[in-house]
């Protein structure tokens, strides 16, 4: 459950992101600070 909530809020952020900016090196730097913080 927390997974899957973790991952929805990622989605939403990175969605954010590309809105926000519309550039896709700072799409992939969200995406990637998911990731470590999936880890994490």
């Amino acid at each position: 459950m927390l997974r899957k909530r973790h991952t929805v809020f990622c989605t939403a952020v990175v969605f954010l992101c590309c809105c926000c900016c519309s550039s896709y090196a700072v799409v992939l730097c969200c995406a990637m600070l998911c990731c470590i913080a999936a880890v994490v």
